[in-house]
């Protein structure tokens, strides 16, 4: 008879992915409000999100090291479980990610371009459709493993996973655009320029991470 991972931990590990998952969104949650104040130029604001955002993280990391201390060494899982904790180290860095994003912007009053607020807008939005997305993506495995990651419920996981990578793929587009617009501005210093930069990446890798969550999914679909 197949062992679930519910039965080998004592308690119903999906609840503790989700619960690290909810930590992780609730971290990058701040990240719209942290990049309006930004563009509002209220560095005060920018501060105070971005103290919100470490605190939230700290929250996200204790999830993580409570998750990881449930997991069995020796048992038998249903999925390897070497996968399992490279997903639980994903989503996790979505939260690190964000945290990054925020201290950057507190090193430096950043101005933001006139032409640059729609797209940054744009970019804050499709970072938060990936963390979503992955969301969706880490509910979908309490079902999986209710079929033993085959059938309708697998396709559906599929489906997710898909979608999650176009959303990242977007961010990708429009971190692209940004980036040309810093680079081919002559006048930004180039302390803002290299500020910028990183704080682009760390948006940026919040997706990534996001869409590493959907791949280390896939690995165990194809298990």
């Amino acid at each position: 008879m197949r062992l679930t991972l519910a039965r080998l931990l004592g308690r119903n590990p999906l609840a503790e992915v989700s619960t690290l998952m909810a930590a992780a969104q609730a971290c990058t949650a701040p990240v719209p409000a942290l990049v309006e104040a930004l563009i509002a130029g209220d560095q005060a604001t920018v501060v105070d999100q971005a103290k919100a955002i470490s605190r939230l993280e700290a929250e996200a990391d204790r999830a993580k090291a409570a998750l990881r201390d449930r997991l069995p060494r020796s048992l038998l899982l249903p999925v390897d479980r070497r996968d399992l904790l490279h997903l639980i180290v994903e989503i996790d860095a979505m939260a690190d990610c964000a945290e990054d994003a925020g201290v950057l912007l507190t090193w430096r009053a950043l101005t933001v371009p006139p032409e640059l607020e729609g797209l940054l807008r744009s970019l804050v939005q499709q970072v938060m459709a990936t963390v979503d997305a992955a969301a969706e993506v880490v509910q979908g495995l309490d079902e999986l493993l209710q079929s033993a990651f085959s059938g309708p419920a697998a396709a559906a996981q599929q489906a997710r996973i898909k979608a999650l990578g176009a959303a990242e793929h977007r961010v990708d587009k429009v971190q692209d655009q940004i980036a040309k617009r810093l680079f081919g501005d002559d006048a930004l210093p180039a302390a803002e320029l290299v500020l910028w930069t990183r704080f682009l990446q760390a948006l940026g890798d919040i997706a990534n991470h996001a869409e590493n969550v959907g791949e280390h999914m896939r690995l165990f679909l194809a298990r």
